[in-house]
């Protein structure tokens, strides 16, 4: 068993294009994360986890043998990343606007889950869907005010 847990939002959270150049098999320039589960609020979260764990296992009738707490995969291995366009006004510390277009490049649109800074392991489709449509929407509209 194994449980996931929701990353917060910290300034010092970032992501940037690895700067030595790693490609995957496709060419394609590879992300490097800068975050960390080192913080009360992880290993609170982790404790929580461990403690339902035992308790499912407690009332399935299982045999709890010692163990020893750890964070059962590596950040970025097997989570859903989300997070690498925070949305904000200013544009020195966000990427996009409160449409969810970019700052830098007009009418560029980011319709995942990149606007989001925290966001539990699950349910995010919905909300990302409701983000694609709401842009949507609003790009036809500046199309039809001559905006764009």
């Amino acid at each position: 068993m194994s449980g996931y847990g929701e990353g917060l939002a910290f300034s010092s959270n970032y992501l940037e294009i690895d700067p030595g150049g790693l490609r995957d098999r496709f060419g394609i320039p590879q992300v490097r994360f800068h975050t960390s589960a080192e913080y009360d609020h992880a290993f609170a979260i982790e404790d929580e986890m461990y403690g339902r764990m035992e308790e499912i296992l407690r009332a399935s009738g299982a045999e709890i043998f010692p163990y020893q707490k750890v964070a059962p995969y590596p950040l970025g291995s097997v989570t859903h990343e989300a997070g690498g366009c925070r949305m904000g006004d200013d544009p020195k510390t966000s990427v996009l606007d409160k449409w969810c277009r970019c700052h830098d490049v007009k009418n560029l649109f980011v319709v995942d889950a990149g606007c989001f800074v925290s966001h539990p392991e699950k349910a995010i489709t919905h909300t990302i869907m409701a983000l694609a449509y709401r842009a949507s929407d609003y790009l036809a509209e500046q199309f039809r005010l001559g905006n764009v």
